[in-house]
């Protein structure tokens, strides 16, 4: 059976690669987007992966119980979270209003079709 200790040592080296392949997936959005202007959560999302990437590697080379560096890494585990919801969530919205904006676009110029074929049956 594996020790507690050795488990969390594998749980914060998962948290290193995890974050850090949120921070180069980010990167990379942000490489494709540059004209698109509701890319904003992206950078927020990629300033905040940086940060938790920054104290994920410090907290794996200098493991240290000193309960003000707990509450410190406890503090930016919530931000993060929080930053990548609020990511997807925008995202989402966006995804969900460009559609119907698809949508209406698409029924009006099928209603001006139709408009059309009925003026040339006249």
């Amino acid at each position: 059976m594996l020790e507690a200790g050795y488990f969390k040592q594998i749980l914060d080296l998962a948290n290193v690669f995890i974050s850090l392949f949120v921070l180069l997936y980010a990167y990379s959005f942000l490489q494709k987007t540059n004209n698109v202007r509701d890319r904003r959560p992206w950078v927020w999302l990629t300033v905040a992966t940086m940060i938790f990437f920054i104290a994920q590697v410090l907290h794996v080379m200098f493991p240290t119980p000193d309960e003000v560096l707990i509450s410190v890494k406890f503090f930016l585990q919530t931000t993060f979270i929080g930053m990548v919801l609020f990511v997807f969530i925008f995202q989402y919205d966006m995804i969900v209003k460009s559609e119907l904006i698809l949508i209406t676009k698409k029924a009006t110029q099928e209603e001006e079709l139709l408009e059309n074929i009925k003026r040339r049956i006249r």
